[in-house]
């Protein structure tokens, strides 16, 4: 099998590094200074050397027809960027969508691809830099068919993958996704806008309180996935961690405050639900943004 991956941050170099275990890699980044490095260096997961191939992603088209799956890890407002560049892809490459949040769905009717399938990952990874990753927190990768059936030989890399490494498959995208969009919509934007890792949610007793207000606010759009015990468990699990948003707003990076607030705040106008705390959040966070790339 032959592995395609679009995205080359934290999640994109730990799916690189575990599956040249049973295929060939071929990552496809934005700078060409990455693409150089990891074509000479390969992927270094904590201390191990993964060789794999890398171009930049205008060469794609290029060489799509050679993969048999092309996986998907930039972040959202990157993806939002590369969408048109499907059209140049070959109908039958299946696609893999691995994005937090859920606003990338409404672009997947667009998609040319014969066979879609939306993803999320459980993982914790730090990228340490082009060719360095660090794996935090070890979970799995659940998936979905959102258009077309998938074929035995990507199941079959699939369950390759191994047993620290599971690839899950669910009846329904919504399985898939709105669990972890719940986990995100809570830890996320708190951790960010309190500038603190993800343990101290629990730790910090008016952080405990905000973090429970916010779960109880959300509730009505999350009816089965609203838990406080499970932001608990998730916090308890990745003390240390820094979610990828707080990282984000600590590097003056953009963050994916529209993919995982946005939709939530437009179900909550649309179903009446009011979330004053969520809608600060959103305005605090991008305010940090407009700081930050000003």
């Amino acid at each position: 099998m032959k592995v395609g991956i679009v995205g080359a941050g934290a999640i994109g170099l730990l799916y690189g590094a575990k599956l040249t275990e049973n295929a060939e890699v071929i990552f496809f980044t934005k700078r060409k200074e990455q693409a150089e490095a990891l074509a000479e260096k390969g992927v270094f997961l904590d201390g191990q050397h993964h060789q794999l191939a890398a171009r930049e992603v205008d060469e794609l088209s290029q060489l799509a027809a050679g993969l048999d799956v092309l996986i998907l890890t930039m972040k959202s407002y990157q993806l939002d960027e590369f969408w048109p560049n499907l059209a140049l892809l070959p109908e039958k490459l299946p696609l893999l969508f691995l994005q937090n949040g859920v606003a990338h769905l409404k672009q997947l009717a667009n998609c040319p691809q014969k066979i879609i399938l939306v993803g999320s990952s459980e993982h914790g990874a730090v990228r340490e830099n082009d060719y360095t990753v660090s794996w935090r927190g070890k979970g799995r990768t659940n998936f979905s068919i959102w258009r077309g059936e998938l074929s035995d030989e990507l199941l079959h890399l699939f369950q390759q993958a191994g047993s620290d490494f599971p690839f899950i498959q669910k009846a329904t995208v919504e399985q898939v996704l709105r669990d972890k969009w719940f986990i995100n919509l809570i830890i996320n934007p708190l951790t960010a806008a309190f500038m603190c890792p993800n343990g101290d949610l629990l730790t910090k007793s008016a952080y405990r309180a905000e973090t429970r207000a916010l779960v109880d606010e959300v509730a009505p759009l999350f009816q089965k996935e609203a838990s406080f015990e499970k932001i608990q468990l998730i916090c308890e699990q990745t003390a240390g961690n820094w979610s990828s948003m707080a990282e984000d707003v600590r590097h003056g990076r953009r963050t994916e405050i529209a993919s995982i607030l946005l939709p939530a705040l437009e179900a909550g106008e649309a179903q009446g639900v009011p979330l004053p705390r969520l809608t600060f959040l959103y305005h605090l966070i991008k305010g940090k943004e407009g700081e930050t790339h000003a």
